[in-house]
């Protein structure tokens, strides 16, 4: 079964959701970015996944995303993000 993707206005969906619940800024801050950071998880090389599994996947989501920051979520890190604030130390203050 092939996996099934999230796309970038999904994401949009699942930031805004996380601001109205957490608090911050709406709005996307590079659109080029967030589709870049997006799309990784799908990559392709020779007919195959560059990730090797699911986890793998959603791992390249998180550290894409995060690394970019392609929105406003790099205000501020709270809600069910704030662990992982201390992985990233130079993405997040």
């Amino acid at each position: 079964m092939e996996p099934r993707f999230l796309s970038v206005e999904q994401v949009v969906r699942l930031h805004a959701n996380q601001i109205d619940t957490y608090g911050g800024q709406h709005g996307v801050r590079d659109q080029g970015l967030l589709e870049s950071a997006v799309a990784q998880p799908a990559a392709m090389f020779g007919g195959q996944f560059l990730c090797g599994d699911l986890a793998e996947m959603a791992a390249a989501y998180l550290f894409h995303i995060a690394c970019t920051i392609p929105s406003s979520m790099a205000i501020s890190v709270r809600g069910p993000w704030r662990p992982l604030s201390s992985l990233m130390p130079t993405a997040w203050s």
